[in-house]
């Protein structure tokens, strides 16, 4: 901070970080028999050593084709890893400059800008010994069983493939704000101006025959096709990729306040943003935004006698907002690359040029108390909110003849409505040596589509198996959730739902009067995919020069569907299973002691489908979850030392889940998917 004159002052600022992530083994999930995943595939030996796994050609095949000229076809995953790397590197800078200059006595100008640039560097060195090199060039080998020689068309040596992400923003503001008191009338007011740029630049490119030192690589040709060394025609690939995005936003803003008799308080505020999402459309280029509110200093009032509670403001506002997806845009988007066999350039109409496209637009009601009590011991707010939501993105139909690509367009066909109510509660339990702070934040919502353009959003059936997604059903929650109605396993081990109220395995059927008739009791709706309660309990204790924190996560009152077994899925390597499996129907009277269906073959994507949606597939979401734990400690400094503070601290994270509702032990944050690691952080913190 610099301050030239008296009535100048100047600050700047600046942050760098940087880090480095090298790739592990490859996830157990992601190993594919030809494109196939599957069940209970070893890796191992019952000797303890690594297996030779055939990705796509049988290994009695490999070993001998080529009369043993190609370079080794074995694939052992739990070795290849170690020369298949991957290795990411991020660097970010932001810098940040700002002037604040009173220009008179009440009246000041502050101007600010900031800049900002990340750098994201990604290297893929797959080696001459990793499995995709060596069947890269054995693909494209030209064997001669005359004279026992192999001649490469892609180089012996090393792969190495970079991509360069670059992104930059450049943030400037300037402002005047306005402060006077004259007796019992106070007012304040602020006028500015903000501008905005963020662009995003990639590029990726490969190289073959790459050799570390001395450094080299060979070039080769990736436009024409060439022989493979099983027949046909196939490119070398490796194409480099440019991508650029360019988004700008505008913003002028003007917010005033009067307050009489430091009481009553009127306040208002106007914007108007622009974005070059929108180009076709001047008029959709800008969006005003307003609101206007009212405060009440209700413990200053004489009348006022709560000799506990010390501070009481009551608060209502009403205001319009707008938002807007940088992915869209009102202008056609394309793909553009060659063609795999002929090599001729093509450029393909991805996104149709939509002029319609706006801001989507809300209008939202806030009332709020403020309170302090017991001489500030407990602190807090209570605010009630109404959400109303208009011209939202949403999937309209399209003349699928007029385009060809796709049969919806996304336009601003959507309504929704919200309302909620925020809790936060501050208290100080405990003062002294000894200390302790908490605060409770609770919150409950709820939302419901008022209205979508599409002729099945009157639909139920639209939620089935949902919960994870939006779901637009005029009158249900955004993230709705609905199931068949299960009836059990019948006596060969069939999944059983209902049809106009008897049992049935008909799923087709089934299926048929869910979408038509909701009324006829083959779905179930559940509730919303999304919690209606949630929030935290943070907590802090200090001991002398010892503090410990930790904070407290819960979701309550929502639902989710678990992973359910599907034979279709597994038998097409589509997926591995699931731990079901094993509890499956084996014999006449398993109906009894289980719920997962009998393997039957042929196949019945149908069964699959409806037993996957089905009610005993429908879990709760509601959990408690300790986020992490922080524990420091302040050391004292004496008066000739280089430090005014100097502090160690500790802190482990994603500790996990200490209750949850559902038997199945599964975490409602990670379905289908491991839990967030626990991240272990220490380091040191000191002032000067």
């Amino acid at each position: 901070t610099y301050r030239p004159i008296k009535k100048l002052n100047i600050r700047l600022g600046a942050s760098y970080s940087s880090s480095k992530d090298r790739s592990g083994m490859t996830g157990y999930n992601s190993f594919l028999i030809n494109g196939r995943r599957i069940p209970y595939l070893e890796l191992r030996s019952s000797e303890g050593e690594a297996m030779v796994v055939p990705p796509y050609y049988r290994t009695s095949f490999t070993d001998t084709f080529g009369s043993g000229l190609l370079q080794n076809w074995n694939y052992i995953p739990l070795e290849d890893y170690k020369h298949n790397v991957t290795r990411t590197r991020i660097e970010q800078l932001i810098a940040n400059v700002a002037a604040d200059y009173t220009i008179f006595s009440g009246l000041s100008l502050s101007l600010q800008y900031q800049y900002q640039k990340q750098r994201t560097n990604t290297e893929n060195l797959a080696d001459r010994e990793s499995y995709s090199t060596r069947n890269l060039i054995n693909y494209y080998s030209i064997v001669d069983y005359y004279t026992h020689t192999v001649s490469y068309r892609v180089p012996l040596g090393d792969v190495l493939s970079l991509t360069y992400a670059d992104m930059q923003s450049w943030n400037s503001r300037g402002q005047l704000d306005y402060e006077k008191k004259v007796g019992i009338h106070s007012i304040s007011a602020l006028l500015g101006m903000e501008i905005r740029e963020i662009r995003n630049e990639s590029n990726s490119n490969k190289f073959y025959g790459y050799n570390e030192d001395p450094l080299y690589y060979s070039p080769i040709d990736m436009v024409n096709s060439y022989p493979t060394v099983f027949g046909g025609l196939g490119q070398i690939g490796g194409f480099g990729s440019l991508a650029r995005t360019n988004t700008r936003f505008v913003s002028e803003f003007a917010n005033g306040s009067y307050t009489l008799s430091e009481k009553y308080t009127l306040s208002g505020s106007l914007r108007r943003d622009g974005a070059n999402v929108f180009g076709l459309s001047t008029n959709d280029r800008w969006k005003p935004l307003w609101s206007i509110g009212l405060g009440w200093d209700l413990h200053k009032e004489p009348f006022f006698r709560v000799p506990s509670m010390s501070f009481l403001r009551l608060t209502a506002t009403v205001g319009a907002s707008g938002n807007v997806d940088v992915g869209r845009s009102a202008m056609a988007v394309t793909t553009s690359g060659n063609n795999a066999t002929t090599g001729f350039p093509f450029q393909l109409v991805t996104t149709l040029n939509n002029p319609s496209l706006r801001w989507e637009q809300s209008k939202q009601y806030n009332f709020r108390m403020e309170f302090e009590v017991f001489k500030t011991r407990l602190s807090g707010s209570i605010e009630y909110y109404l959400k109303y939501g208009n011209d939202l993105y949403g999937e309209a139909p399209y003349d699928y003849t007029g385009w060809g690509y796709q049969s919806v367009l996304t336009r601003n066909v959507a309504n929704m409505e919200g309302r909620g109510l925020d809790v936060i509660v501050n208290g100080k339990l405990a003062e002294g040596p000894f200390s302790w702070n908490a605060r409770l934040l609770l919150s409950r919502y709820t939302d419901k589509t008022t209205k979508y353009f599409s002729e099945t959003a009157q639909r139920p059936y639209n939620t089935l198996g949902g919960g994870g997604k939006i779901n637009p059903v005029v009158g249900y929650p955004l993230y709705a959730l609905s199931t068949y109605k299960w009836a059990g396993l019948d006596n060969n081990g069939n999944p059983q739902g209902f049809l106009d109220g008897v049992k049935s395995t008909d799923y087709t059927a089934i299926s048929n009067a869910a979408y038509n008739d909701p009324q006829n009791g083959s779905l179930v709706y559940l509730g919303s995919g999304n919690p209606l309660w949630f929030g935290a309990l943070w907590n802090e204790i200090n001991w002398k020069s010892f503090t410990v924190s930790f904070n407290l996560a819960f979701k309550f009152k929502y639902y989710l569907m678990k992973p359910a077994l599907s034979y279709s899925s597994v038998v097409n390597g589509l997926s591995t299973g699931t731990g079901d499996y094993q509890n499956r129907w084996k014999t006449e009277g398993d109906e009894n002691k289980t719920n997962i269906p009998s393997f039957v073959y042929p196949l019945d994507g149908y069964r699959d489908g409806f037993f996957g949606s089905s009610e005993v597939n429908a879990i709760k979401g509601d959990h408690i979850r300790l986020q992490f734990v922080n524990l420091s400690y302040t050391m004292g400094t004496k008066n000739h030392s280089m430090f005014k503070q100097f502090q160690c601290y500790g802190n482990i994270s994603n500790l996990g889940i200490l209750w949850r509702a559902n038997k199945a032990n599964i975490d409602p944050d990670y379905i289908g998917s491991f839990p967030a690691p626990k991240i272990l952080s220490l380091g040191v913190k000191a002032s000067f």
